[in-house]
């Protein structure tokens, strides 16, 4: 077994152990249906397999989304922060996504689906390069309490402005989040 896979197994694990928390937590929470209202802010972790031109890896973003609702439809605006190492390649992605959101009828999963866009900085020594990675995000994202929430998604990049070329890139990830101002108590 490569190192690779040993690093994307681990990350994975971590990630289980995650959700595995929070469900037996959230069993023990009020059994109210999770939904997004108006103000809400989510703050979390995502792990992701990466894939891109051939090879793939793991990383771990931060991540943060404001929430409002628009009629039915709840929107997001979000950011997040990805750092990477692999061999003597670091990588930070600073990202920004555009999002809407579709409840699940009877049950606490949104499906969402949305836009993203940043900047890619890799460098090796003293040699740097900045790309623009623009795409799609498709995923579900689970309340598991009022205030703690399991998210699954694909992320298709398109990574422009490289020297060579522009190629793909494909993430998948999973990831656990707090929402704040979303409960009865804090919300309007």
């Amino acid at each position: 077994m490569t190192r690779r896979w040993v690093r994307t197994a681990a990350a994975c694990g971590v990630v289980a152990v995650l959700c595995a928390a929070v469900l037996v937590a959230s069993a023990r929470a009020e059994g109210e249906q999770g939904y997004v209202r108006s103000g809400a802010w989510e703050f979390g972790l995502n792990a992701a397999v990466l894939a891109r031109e051939g090879s793939a890896s793991t990383t771990l973003s931060l991540f943060s989304n404001r929430f409002w609702v628009s009629g039915r439809t709840p929107l997001s605006a979000g950011a997040s922060a990805t750092y990477s190492r692999v061999s003597d390649l670091d990588r930070v992605d600073l990202e920004a996504l555009l999002a809407a959101y579709k409840q699940f009828p009877g049950s606490s999963a949104h499906v969402y689906a949305g836009v993203a866009g940043g900047l890619s900085q890799e460098w090796v020594g003293s040699f740097s390069q900045v790309r623009c990675p623009l795409g799609l995000d498709v995923g579900i994202k689970a309340f598991v309490s009022r205030r703690a929430v399991l998210t699954v998604a694909y992320k298709f990049r398109r990574l422009l402005n490289d020297p060579v070329a522009d190629f793909n890139e494909h993430r998948f990830v999973a990831g656990f989040s707090i929402m704040f101002n979303n409960g009865k108590d804090d919300s309007q």
